[in-house]
């Protein structure tokens, strides 16, 4: 199942998705403050 709206798409986990996850949890802060500062442009 896919939740879609203007700003945001949620859908299941994936294997492909591991990566990502992975390079998030080695380092969150920056990845945080990097989208905080893109919504509030």
């Amino acid at each position: 199942m896919h939740i879609e709206t203007e700003r945001l798409l949620l859908r299941p986990f994936s294997e492909s998705d591991a990566s990502d996850a992975l390079e998030y949890l080695r380092n969150p802060v920056p990845m945080i403050s990097h989208a905080f500062l893109m919504i509030n442009m």
